[in-house]
């Protein structure tokens, strides 16, 4: 009885199986049946074709004019544009002057700056030196240094 339960569970399997395939081959062969009918229907250039190419090129044509044409995009008054049109070359030389000036404005306290540093480095080399002399002279003039024993 047992073997006769495990025969009709492994027939069942199999049915199973055999009838998941033929529905997947029936599903590919309806969307290709389809695919087929919608290219009759609408035929689309391929990707290489010049066809394809000038239309793709039409197609970017066409959203250009419809973002020109667009009422999102408002004309600034006084006839410039947002990003800062309407520039004279007088302007442009007026700005590149106070650029270079205040570059030059901070190159001068840099160098202050560092002149400062150098100074008070140096100064500080100095009274060290003058401690060190005061010292030698202390111990009469000459520096001792013990032997290691």
């Amino acid at each position: 009885m047992a073997a006769f339960l495990d025969d009709q569970q492994e027939q069942h399997a199999a049915d199973r199986a055999a009838a998941k395939s033929t529905a997947a081959a029936d599903r590919r062969s309806w969307r290709r049946e389809q695919q087929d009918l919608l290219d009759e229907m609408l035929p689309k250039a391929t990707g290489g074709t010049r066809e394809a190419q000038v239309e793709a090129h039409l197609a970017h044509r066409e959203e250009a004019r419809a973002r020109e044409d667009s009422p999102d995009l408002v004309p600034v008054t006084g006839g410039g544009n947002i990003m800062g049109g309407d520039d004279s070359f007088r302007a442009a030389k007026a700005r590149e002057a106070k650029r270079q000036e205040w570059r030059t404005k901070q190159q001068a306290a840099k160098k202050e700056e560092l002149a400062a540093k150098l100074s008070a480095a140096a100064q500080a080399e100095a009274d060290k030196m003058a401690q060190f002399r005061a010292l030698v002279a202390a111990q009469g003039g000459k520096i001792a240094i013990p032997k290691r024993q």
